[in-house]
């Protein structure tokens, strides 16, 4: 396996954007590098009212059946859900809630509602076209990718250089098209890379 294989990997497998947007910063034992800003999409079943869709409203979010990881799993995103509910006036009754990538997709393929998650998240079976996904137009809906180390952990060269690959890659993905839904990137994330 190659060095930019195994960063993809890594990247692609590992990775589920949790923070905010608006979250961004410092914490003070944490130390965050913001790398990409991830439009939300709306992800269903092909035979769903999505496919007639280029974009999703907030209108439509709050109509269509939604299956959301439960509340004490990625809080953050759902959490972003919640507030575009309340901004609605509308109380949130998800149709399901999962606490798995895997089952959230698997419920949405099969047309059980859609879920809301970036389109890399589910690049493989919109790419199999087992799901669909259609952006959200609603502004504030979008994820922050980010890499958080303690400042102890920020200190050691072998952090520093897993940092500066995953970087290097992820700007790499994003600036070359690879990366789904064409994220923005952070400004900050290639000098990230490019640190060492």
């Amino acid at each position: 396996m190659t060095t930019r294989s195994c960063a993809r990997a890594l990247v692609h497998c590992w990775c589920w954007p949790c923070c905010p947007a608006s979250a961004g910063g410092e914490h003070r034992l944490s130390v965050v590098t913001p790398l990409l800003l991830e439009r939300l999409h709306l992800v269903g079943a092909p035979g769903s009212p999505l496919s007639r869709m280029k974009t999703a409203t907030l209108k439509d979010l709050v109509e269509m059946p939604l299956i959301l990881p439960g509340r004490d799993q990625h809080v953050h995103l759902r959490g972003l859900i919640e507030n575009a509910f309340a901004e609605a006036g509308r109380p949130l009754i998800p149709a399901f809630e999962a606490n798995s990538l895997g089952l959230l997709s698997s419920l949405a393929s099969a047309g059980l509602g859609c879920i809301v998650l970036t389109v890399g998240s589910v690049a493989e079976e919109v790419a199999a076209g087992r799901l669909i996904a259609v952006p959200i137009a609603a502004g504030g809906l979008s994820v922050e990718l980010a890499m958080v180390t303690t400042v102890e952990q920020a200190r050691l060269r072998p952090v520093q250089l897993m940092q500066r690959l995953v970087a290097n890659e992820v700007c790499h993905l994003a600036s070359t098209g690879q990366w789904p839904g064409s994220p923005h990137v952070f400004p900050g994330a290639s000098a990230a890379g490019a640190r060492s």
